[in-house]
């Protein structure tokens, strides 16, 4: 029979209000269960987090964790060594073991707590993170009277290395953090959170067709909620940990802060608990209740049914045993245990209760297929927007990452060297490279001790230090552990050594503490040989070879625009120390000078992405090519020096002809003081003054000036100051000889004229004053002045060429140009007026005897010739490459002499004409002069 239509649409809206009701129960449900998990979080932090008093304490407790007081103490030590403390500098371990001690006191820890409390309070107050910085100078000064420190460690440290700016970053980084905004909104969250979350969970029970199942979907909300809330402290530990790149630290202060948020964990376990409890009891429906005269007759049923068998028997006796035990054992721990499951009991019971009032109210109308259907496409639907819309995120995402990435390849234009573009046109004999002598030597590596530098090879370099002089030895292994340190002692290889004793002079004292060291450090079994850098002395401090030159290449390749120089004291044999550093992957980095080519410029080596040259003390037969001899390319001052007073610049090692130099200059204190080193032996004007005396006295540009302490004092600036005039008279020569005549008497940005720079390239014609000419007589303006261009480019070339020529070729600049410009000077002969004839006769003579020297080497005039039509076509284009054109016609000359006959030819050429005085200078006609001499082409020169 059919139902009537009348019933059937009163259904159908009858179960349209119940899906309703279901929807607005759901909706509910899930807002109460997150406002009420919010309003607790809320609740946690305004009494931990947003009270300065708690936070305190709780930051202090973090110190409880040993491996977090080792690594603070690690810190502190390490930022006393960059300030300059000489005793953190040469007894770092032990020192460090001191630092620690103090740091384990409530004196310290009072005076943190301090620091940090009023830090919490400047933040809270500004919210804009210009509040006070976190101040422990009170707690240095603590540690500093302790352990004697010098004033270097003591309260109001200006230094911008010292330990208080270091700390004081603190602040800003507690101030990004966008937490601290939130304080305001704690309290209304908190309120909102615990009285809103339980009044939408009565409105979802409320309004819901099926009103105990709601409540118990309420209790699993509520677990999931407290499961959140404990989740929240393992997350955090895991988020703060993954920050931290040291395994040791980043597992102390993971367990610190989990110590600090436990009182959060134990909340969320408690609600989810309360959760689970009100889930069972709503599960439990109208069965018996487990009042405790219910649970007593069913335990005392249990124990009857298992005396009824010998096991069952034993088991309840052992439990009986053992109950009593854990009872008089522990009484205190009993009475909790029987407080929790009475709190827990009572809870459950209560829940139970109320539950019960709770009617099951049926639905009138149970789900259809139809409305499962129309469910399930809801669902998908809403799932393929979610898609479509993660879709066009990402990709939004990819167009925005491309397009910045190609503004910032746009942004970059020309690639620099050495920090400056206008470098990349140096040649390397000319740029000055600030050095670090004994770089390895550093209190930032473990159980180093009398160390005579700051910070560790890469820290120099980002610090701006280009060239790093280091010792090699070989080393083994021992038992033994340096007090504070966790690091091995090496025990030096003396018997494998190349040379004994060390190359440079030191303190006996030194030496005696090392060979005690070493006699009470046993190798360990199957200890291998390897190569340590190490100062004389590996026993006093050593690190791996190989690991430290792989953190050089890493750089190197992060900062390929940089050009670094590495000079090894190198007391391993060539062939281990050259694998040693094949093997850390440098070898693919390093150039290859060649005496016989022109010396290559920083921009060069870069193109080349072989942005190291390495020097080798002791380099043998067999080395690679890139593996140098040092001293057959630099000539170097005497190092061993007590004072300032006692330094001078007379040669040392190395051949006066050698194009690179090398001025060693510290002062050997014993023990390392980095407080002298910086105010006195690197202060400017003694570096400046010691640089001058050298370009005076030998007449070589310096291109390394070795320093200890690099980074303290104004070793940076002041080589800075002489690359500066350097790349300034570089790029006037490369101008036009009017240009180069205006610009020679004008202050460089860095305050050295080019005048002065040279004084870095002393003698040479190319960056002096050129002669002014006053008048101008004879010639054909008309026809010199069509070959003035060509003139000013193939001089251009020829001046630079012959700054930069190398040590073992030294005729090869002339040789290369000479074709050339004995052709132009020829043909300009009878057109050029008198004055600038006189200025042009030293290149006369020096070409034309460039030209008989090819003739008597064998080539015939067609050749020569074609040498200088090569030259001249290179040289042609509007910005010709000199450095490419050069190489053309000298790679020309070895086709038809070899290797061998060019460089004997280029060295028998520099010993019969050395470069005369004057040959670049071309002359400076004054616009008035030209203009009045009919000359008025020169104004275009």
């Amino acid at each position: 029979m059919a139902e009537p239509s009348g019933e059937r649409v009163a259904g159908q809206s009858s179960a349209g209000r119940a899906r309703g009701r279901t929807w607005v129960s759901a909706l509910c449900l899930v807002l109460a269960c997150v406002v009420f998990t919010v309003g607790l979080l809320a609740s946690w932090a305004a009494s931990v987090v947003y009270d300065s008093d708690t936070f305190a304490d709780r930051s202090v407790a973090l110190l409880d964790e040993p491996e977090v007081r080792r690594e603070l103490a690690d810190r502190l030590t390490e930022q006393l060594a960059l300030a300059g403390n000489q005793q953190a500098v040469n007894f770092r371990p032990a020192f460090q073991l001191a630092v620690e001690a103090a740091i384990d006191t409530d004196t310290f820890r009072s005076i943190f707590r301090t620091a940090v409390k009023r830090t919490h309070q400047a933040i809270l107050v500004s919210q804009d993170g210009d509040g006070s910085a976190l101040d422990l100078s009170d707690s240095v000064t603590i540690i500093a009277s302790n352990l004697t420190l010098p004033s270097s460690a003591a309260q109001g440290q200006g230094n911008s290395a010292g330990l208080n700016n270091s700390l004081g970053d603190i602040t800003q980084r507690m101030s990004d953090l966008r937490v601290w905004s939130w304080e305001d909104y704690a309290g209304i969250v908190t309120l909102v959170g615990l009285v809103g979350g339980p009044v939408l969970a009565a409105v979802a029970i409320a309004v819901s067709p099926n009103r105990r199942r709601t409540v118990r979907r309420l209790g699993w909300g509520v677990v999931a909620g407290g499961l959140v809330l404990a989740i929240l402290v393992p997350v955090s530990q895991g988020v703060v940990g993954s920050r931290i790149s040291d395994g040791p630290l980043s597992s102390a202060v993971s367990a610190g802060l989990g110590n600090v948020m436990a009182d959060l964990r134990t909340m969320g376990l408690w609600v989810a608990a309360y959760g689970f409890l009100l889930a069972a009891a709503t599960r439990a429906g109208n069965k018996p209740l487990p009042t405790p005269d219910r649970a007593w007759a069913r335990f005392h049923a249990w124990v009857d049914r298992r005396r009824e068998t010998t096991g069952g028997t034993v088991l309840v006796g052992a439990g009986a045993l053992l109950g009593g035990i854990y009872v008089v054992t522990g009484p205190q721990r009993t009475i909790t245990l029987l407080v929790l499951v009475a709190g827990l009991w009572l809870s459950y019971l209560g829940v139970a209760l109320l539950t019960r009032l709770v009617q099951a109210v049926p639905a009138q109308v149970g789900a259809d297929l139809a409305v499962r259907r129309a469910h399930r496409q809801r669902r998908l639907l809403v799932g393929g927007a979610i898609a479509v819309v993660a879709v066009l995120l990402l990709g939004t995402a990819a167009v925005l990452t491309t397009r910045g990435a190609a503004r910032a390849a746009e942004a970059a234009g020309a690639p620099e060297c050495n920090g400056e573009a206008a470098l990349c046109d140096v040649p390397i004999n000319l740029a000055m490279f600030p050095g670090a002598h004994n770089a390895m030597s550093s209190a930032l590596y473990p159980g180093w001790l009398f160390a005579e530098q700051s910070n560790t090879l890469t820290g120099q370099l980002d610090a701006g230090v280009r060239a790093l002089l280091i010792d090699t030895h070989y080393g083994v292994p021992s038992t033994a552990r340096l007090p504070g340190s966790e690091t091995p002692v090496i025990i030096t290889d003396r018997a494998a050594e190349l040379a004994s004793p060390p190359g440079e002079s030191y303190d006996p004292a030194i030496a005696a503490r090392a060979q005690q060291v070493a006699a009470n450090a046993p190798p360990q079994a199957g200890a291998q040989r390897d190569i340590y850098l190490c100062h004389n002395f590996c026993e006093m401090g050593a690190a791996s070879f190989t690991g430290q030159m792989e953190s050089v290449r890493r750089w190197l390749e992060t900062n390929p625009e940089e050009v670094v120089i590495l000079v090894v004291e190198d007391h391993t044999t060539p062939t281990d120390t050259a694998a040693a550093l094949e093997a850390a992957g440098l070898a693919d980095r390093a150039w290859a000078l060649d005496p016989a080519q022109p010396m290559p410029t920083l921009g060069d080596l870069i193109d080349a992405g072989r942005n190291l040259l390495v020097f080798a003390e002791n380099q043998g037969p067999g080395s690679p090519d890139w593996y140098q001899s040092a001293y057959q390319w630099f000539q170097e001052t005497p190092y061993a020096w007590k004072s300032v007073d006692e330094m001078n610049c007379k040669p040392n090692r190395g051949q006066a002809a050698n194009k690179l130099m090398l001025i060693n200059h510290w002062v050997t204190y014993s023990p390392p003081d980095p407080g002298k080193a910086g105010s006195q032996v690197n202060s400017a004007d003694v570096l400046k003054a010691r640089i001058e005396q050298c370009l005076d006295e030998r007449g070589v540009f310096p291109n390394v000036v070795a320093v200890d302490f690099a980074e303290r004092g104004a070793l940076m600036a002041t080589v800075d100051s002489y690359n500066q005039g350097t790349r300034s008279s570089v790029g006037n020569l490369r101008s036009s000889v009017e240009e180069d005549a205006d610009s020679t008497g004008t202050t460089s940005p860095g305050g050295t004229t080019p005048s002065t720079l040279p004084e870095a390239v002393a003698t040479s014609s190319a960056f002096k004053a050129p002669t002014v000419i006053t008048s101008l007589t004879g010639g054909n303006p008309a026809v010199f002045c069509a070959g003035t261009d060509q003139l000013v480019a193939v001089f251009t070339g020829w001046a630079l060429a012959d700054l930069s020529k190398p040590a073992a070729a030294g005729g090869l600049p002339a040789l290369t140009y000479g074709p050339l410009v004995d052709r132009i000077l020829r043909d300009l002969g009878p057109v050029t007026p008198v004055e600038l004839a006189r200025q042009l006769a030293p290149g006369v003579a020096q070409s034309a005897a460039a030209v008989d020297a090819l003739r008597q080497a064998g080539f015939d005039q067609a050749a020569i010739d074609g040498l200088a039509d090569a030259l001249s076509e290179q040289l042609a284009g509007p910005a010709p490459d000199l450095g490419v054109a050069e190489q053309l016609v000298v790679d020309r000359i070895q086709e038809q002499l070899g290797r061998d006959g060019t460089l004997a030819l280029a060295q028998a050429f520099e010993r019969d004409h050395p470069t005369p005085v004057g040959l670049f200078d071309l002359g400076d006609v004054s616009d008035d002069v030209a203009t009045g001499s009919g000359w008025g082409c020169l104004l275009q020169a």
